[in-house]
């Protein structure tokens, strides 16, 4: 009888628990409504943060403590700006520098495997990358998209 009166107990307050989660679950949906919330640039100044409390503790400075504090709330005042416009392009400011600088790594990448058994070749009439396997001597090379000829060794 014990036990069913302490099941019975646990199961109200469970339930209440559930009640109370929803209930704020609601009321911040019904708060964020209207405002801009998380995207890739406050992952970024989050990141900052986290990173300048780590070196805070290597350190023993105020100074990475301060910047970290300084990207936590612009993250957040990003997070809860009600100027959606602005910070779409913000994050569309960035991702964009993002990819120019990632890029510069991610066309090398496949160039790398190629380089002991190709030569690449810029075509000086269009600019066009050719790729000619190594160790032919002297060749002329034709262009495939403007067909301008030129010599190279290999």
């Amino acid at each position: 009888m014990i036990f069913g009166g302490i099941q019975f107990i646990l199961v109200l307050m469970q339930t209440e628990n559930e009640e109370v989660n929803i209930a704020m679950g609601s009321r911040f949906r019904n708060f964020m409504s209207g405002r801009y919330g998380n995207d890739q640039l406050n992952r970024l100044m989050v990141v900052i943060a986290v990173i300048g409390a780590v070196l805070t503790w290597f350190l023993h400075s105020n100074i990475p403590y301060i910047i970290s504090i300084v990207f936590l709330i612009l993250a957040y005042v990003r997070m809860f700006s009600r100027n959606i416009q602005q910070r779409s392009a913000e994050n569309a400011r960035y991702l964009e520098f993002k990819d120019r600088f990632l890029g510069i790594f991610r066309g090398r990448r496949g160039s790398w495997g190629q380089q002991s058994a190709y030569k690449i070749f810029i075509c000086p009439g269009c600019g066009q990358k050719i790729r000619i396997p190594k160790g032919k001597g002297h060749i002329m090379i034709t262009c495939p998209r403007c067909h301008t000829s030129f010599k190279k060794r290999t």
